[in-house]
């Protein structure tokens, strides 16, 4: 009899401790399901708050990462919360069933339903798609106005105004002469950074199938105005008419001819030639390199701005941007 009454005793004991831990389950479980919820209220009332006020406009990158920053804790907690309260729950429902913990189980898997839902359809590929344009799009970019857009723009500056100074000087040799060394010294320069240029864009990827036309005019038009400055045998080279073909050489870079030219008028040149001798070939060269920038350059770079600006609006809804884009 002893013997039974301890057996009954022992598991009298195990079934109140299974109780209490059921209990304890399900007071925890409760907690972290009220957790869950007012988290995940507080972010989608402060959403629709944000969006139905739109008073909130992000102006610089650090605003966006610490919005950005703050809906992304603020989801991952409300999920976690939502987690181990279904966990608990359901914990204390195999230990002890009753309406009650039915109800609080219930209560938090839609709790858990509903951030897993905004986490996977909206949250996540918001978030993987500003990464994306953080790492690869933006700094893809930076790389086509620093090693496309401005040595193109100030190389096609200087040579517009080489041909200017050109025209401005036929009947003045001497001024042709000062003009012309000047604007060499000036397209050296612009040698010197479209050769650094197009060494950087040839090892530059594009993010996107879609950008791989920049990329390209990007590279061919950087590589030809290099060749037209520098390169005397290049594809890009001024042909010098006879006679003067075998006075100085069958074929000229733009540098090259603008300090021969200079050097002509201003009487310096070992070779005697009549002064206007190659004015009409360095007129006649300008334009056609010119032309070598493609017209739908420009709009090439600004479809990648605005990709950039749409990729911007759309992920940071509700929140308003104003990023400037330079």
């Amino acid at each position: 009899m002893a013997y039974y009454r301890s057996s009954y005793a022992t598991e009298g004991s195990r079934v109140s401790r299974s109780g209490a831990q059921a209990s304890g389950a399900a007071a925890a479980g409760g907690c972290l399901a009220t957790i869950a919820l007012l988290v995940a209220a507080a972010l989608f009332g402060a959403l629709f708050y944000v969006q139905q006020t739109q008073h909130i406009i992000l102006t610089t990158p650090r605003q966006i990462v610490e919005v950005v920053a703050v809906v992304c804790v603020a989801a991952v907690v409300a999920l976690l919360c939502a987690a181990l309260a279904s966990a608990l729950n359901l914990y204390a429902l195999t230990r002890s069933a009753n309406a009650r913990r039915v109800f609080a189980l219930l209560y938090a898997l839609v709790v858990l339903g509903v951030m897993l839902v905004f986490t996977l359809t909206t949250l996540a590929p918001r978030v993987l798609a500003l990464a994306q344009l953080n790492s690869q799009v933006v700094p893809f970019a930076y790389a086509m106005r620093d090693d496309c857009q401005k040595p193109l723009e100030r190389t096609s500056s200087d040579l517009s105004k080489t041909a200017s100074d050109d025209q401005a000087n036929v009947n003045n040799d001497q001024g042709f002469a000062t003009m012309m060394s000047a604007d060499a010294n000036l397209l050296q320069q612009d040698a010197a950074a479209l050769a650094s240029s197009s060494q950087m864009l040839q090892g530059i990827t594009a993010p996107e199938p879609k950008y791989q036309h920049l990329l390209s005019d990007c590279q061919a038009t950087v590589s030809g105005l290099k060749s037209f400055l520098t390169d005397e045998n290049g594809p890009h080279a001024i042909h010098i008419p006879a006679p003067y073909d075998s006075i100085f050489a069958p074929t000229m870079s733009g540098i090259t001819l603008l300090k021969t030219v200079a050097a002509i008028a201003g009487g310096t040149s070992q070779v005697q030639a009549p002064a206007s001798a190659l004015q009409p070939v360095l007129a006649a060269a300008i334009p056609p390199i010119l032309a070598l920038v493609p017209v739908n350059l420009t709009s090439e770079g600004t479809q990648l701005q605005q990709d950039i600006r749409t990729t911007l609006d759309t992920s940071l809804a509700p929140f308003q941007e104003r990023i400037p884009l330079e």
